[in-house]
């Protein structure tokens, strides 16, 4: 009996044992359902410090789940020292999807949060007392999923900016010099900068303190250069203002005739002071400059910079300085030095690396010149130290090629500054430099992966309008600081990529290229039920141009917040449009949405109403005219609140080659992009077979580029050409071949 109640008893055991297996089993499985999914981490924030707040902007996460449908809770850190452990916590926050589209957003920590404060399903404020100006305070946003975990802890630093120290007539002094005017400000606090108008109509209004300065300087002084001798600088005026907090000033110091005026912050009247006339006429030198000398900063990659002390005040003061290089079997480089401040630096680029070089400088003034020392260097090819952000890479010598082969659009209407209709563009429809930028850029990430990559296999590049935030200046010294700063935020860490994609989701030709514009719908899906716009060629001709320019000039804000394509040289391709006349289009648009006035705040971009326009969004006071117009001559009968707009356009038929050739539907092409274009802008990306993340920075690749050509010239060359258009002079509109 003991032996068959221990049997009984161990079978017990042993079936117990299994259901616990299974069930553990059971488990483990359902775990893995979710723990063994990467949760992504928080990504692109951009931190703004403000006098007694801090701003953190940055992209909304997706959900997970099969229908995303779990939606991630951030947690707020703060401390004053580098150290997660004993951070504080201000709070939680769980996204919500309401509907709007919001892709961002927006957490501010401030002193005190104020019954007035506004929140809402995108924007939270944490109140922080300890909250102190000029503090640096370390700040962690961390991620987690409901069943999925957490993602890893997202650090940033910022430092709540006081406001501006106090700008009177008492702390500005003004020195004329030969052709030039030095401006000192006596008390300038750490986190000061200064904005500056000079005969600019701006200058004029009371409330100056809205506009965006012709000039900024984080120094202690400015140097206006290249005026005229015997002419008043006038009017003049400058503000104080916070590095990096735009529009955030103190007030405005106004200089007119003799009459000094001061504008307080969001006052719109002033207050007149009794100061004494103060000089600010350029006069003659009646001395030769005063010997100096000049000293080598640094031999670089076909460059020399060198730096010497000006000199703008007194009967000897400067006006010019002229930088001569010269070396055996060359000409000599011959050229003007720019300055706007006493210390000056000099980059001579161009060079050939390992040619040695005899250096001077000559300054300038109405009784004479005086030469410099001579230094040698000798440039040489150094690699890019990419936390050196003023490691000079090359320049751009401002000269943006037009090819003949660009038809004429209407993108401008004909005037007499573009007599044929327009100057040339490409996809992006908007300003030259900065689509020529877009171009170069694409470029650039080509030349990349075959000589850094040594990848002779990839078929094209692109980028998107929104990465590329604004142009160059002719003769700009190119800078890892500068590329930065026309780089998008959001894509200053993204990655290159290589994308393995059949040539059927580059273009359906029995969709993209049939498509009845006539009849084109109001939206795009991008959930796969819709054939339209689902190819990366078909989409990018789909995106919405919400504007006569185009979504905010640069794409940014293109159709669902996708971007322009800007691609290599390698691909060409013609868009067409819907051409209207303006009185045909604003019948259609009265048909369709009524009158105008009536759609203050419309969906412009996505279009709901189909519309054929953005809303209207100018405010007639602020004298912004229609876009073609640069008076109200031109906009007689015009109603110049309305902005006129694009419908969609399609690909012109067989007017998409990849080096020449056609494309094969079943071909397999190898695109070179970005990380977070193919995570997220283009559907056709999604269907890749695979991608490769080089982990290589995209602007860093074309910092590369740069410093190999010493000089670019970003380039139009009819990759993207137009065809139809605009509300305007349609018969002039280009149509084909």
């Amino acid at each position: 009996m003991q032996n068959i109640s221990a049997l009984f008893t161990l079978r017990k055991t042993v079936m117990l044992l299994f259901i616990i297996l299974i069930a553990a089993a059971g488990c483990s499985s359902e775990d893995n359902n979710t723990s063994n999914v990467p949760v992504a981490s928080v990504q692109s924030i951009q931190p703004i410090g403000k006098s007694g707040q801090i701003v953190l902007q940055f992209t909304q996460l997706a959900g997970m789940g099969a229908n995303s449908e779990v939606q991630p809770e951030y947690t707020l850190y703060i401390n004053n020292k580098d150290d997660f452990a004993t951070a504080a916590v201000l709070g939680k926050h769980t996204q919500v999807l309401d509907g709007t589209g919001m892709a961002f957003l927006e957490f501010t920590i401030k002193k005190t949060k104020l019954e007035t404060d506004i929140e809402g399903p995108n924007k939270k404020i944490f109140e922080y007392p300890e909250l102190t100006d000029g503090v640096e305070y370390f700040i962690w946003i961390n991620d987690c999923f409901e069943g999925y975990g957490c993602g890893t802890p997202t650090k940033m630093s910022v430092v709540p900016v006081p406001m501006p120290s106090p700008l009177t007539p008492e702390n500005i002094e003004f020195i004329p010099g030969d052709g030039t005017l030095t401006i000192n400000f006596k008390n300038q606090g750490a986190y000061d900068e200064y904005g500056l108008f000079y005969n600019d109509v701006k200058c004029n209004y009371a409330d100056v303190y809205k506009y965006a300065p012709q000039l900024t300087t984080t120094n202690n002084h400015y140097v206006l250069s290249n005026l005229d001798n015997g002419s008043e600088v006038t009017p003049i005026c400058l503000r104080s203002q916070n590095v990096n907090t735009a529009g955030t000033n103190a007030q405005v110091v106004r200089y007119t005739g003799g009459k000094v005026e001061v504008l307080k912050m969001g006052t719109p009247t002033t207050t007149n002071d009794d100061n004494t006339a103060v000089n600010r006429t350029p006069v003659k030198s009646t001395e030769a400059p005063a010997e100096f000398s000049i000293s080598l900063v640094k031999e670089a990659n076909k460059n020399i910079i060198i730096s010497w002390n000006g000199d703008f005040e007194g009967s000897d003061a400067v006006n010019t300085y002229e930088v001569t290089a010269s070396s055996e079997g060359s000409n000599d480089i011959v050229e003007k030095a720019s300055f706007d401040s006493k210390t000056i630096e000099h980059t001579i680029l161009g060079l050939e690396n390992g040619k040695t070089y005899n250096i001077k400088v000559r300054a300038v003034n109405a009784a004479g010149s005086t030469e410099s020392n001579t230094i040698t260097a000798t440039p040489k090819e150094t690699a890019i130290n990419f936390n050196d952000l003023d490691y000079v890479l090359g320049s751009a010598d401002g000269t943006f090629i037009y090819a003949e082969d660009i038809p004429h659009s209407d993108f401008w209407r004909i005037t007499s500054v573009y007599p044929q209709g327009g100057r040339p563009n490409t996809d992006r429809l908007t300003w030259g430099k900065e689509t020529a930028l877009g171009n170069m850029f694409a470029d650039s990430l080509m030349w990349y992966a075959k000589n850094k990559l040594n990848r002779q296999d990839i078929d094209f590049a692109f980028i998107v309008g929104e990465m590329i935030t604004n142009g160059i200046d002719s003769g700009k010294a190119l800078t890892p600081r500068f590329l930065m700063g026309i780089t998008n935020i959001n894509y200053i860490n993204d990655t290159l990529v290589i994308a393995d994609i059949k040539g059927k989701y580059l273009i359906n030709p029995e969709v993209d290229y049939k498509i009845d514009l006539e009849n084109y719908p109001s939206l795009l899906s991008l959930d796969g039920t819709e054939t339209i716009g689902q190819t990366l060629f078909g989409q990018a001709a789909a995106i919405y141009r919400s504007g006569h320019y185009g979504a905010g000039h640069t794409g940014a804000a293109a159709y669902k917040q996708k971007g322009w394509l800007s691609p290599s040289k390698e691909v060409r391709y013609t868009i067409e449009y819907l051409p209207y006349d303006l009185a045909e289009f604003t019948t259609r648009f009265q048909e369709k949405c009524g009158d105008a006035a009536s759609n203050i705040g419309y969906d412009s971009e996505n279009d709901p109403k189909d519309c054929y326009s953005t809303s209207i969004l100018i405010n007639p006071a602020d004298k912004i005219y229609p876009p073609y117009a640069t008076d109200m001559s031109q906009t007689t009968g015009i109603d110049d609140k309305v902005k006129w707009g694009y419908k969609r356009g399609k690909i012109q038929e067989n007017s998409l080659t990849i080096n020449g050739e056609q494309i094969d539907p079943e071909k397999t092409y190898k695109v070179l992009t970005t990380k977070k274009v193919a995570d997220s802008l283009y559907i056709a990306l999604l269907k890749a077979d695979k991608i490769e993340d080089t982990h290589i920075v995209f602007w860093q690749a074309a910092a590369e580029y740069v410093a190999a050509a010493g000089k670019i010239s970003p380039y139009l060359d009819g990759r993207v050409k137009l065809s139809g258009g605009v509300p305007g002079n349609s018969a002039n509109d280009y149509q084909g071949e």
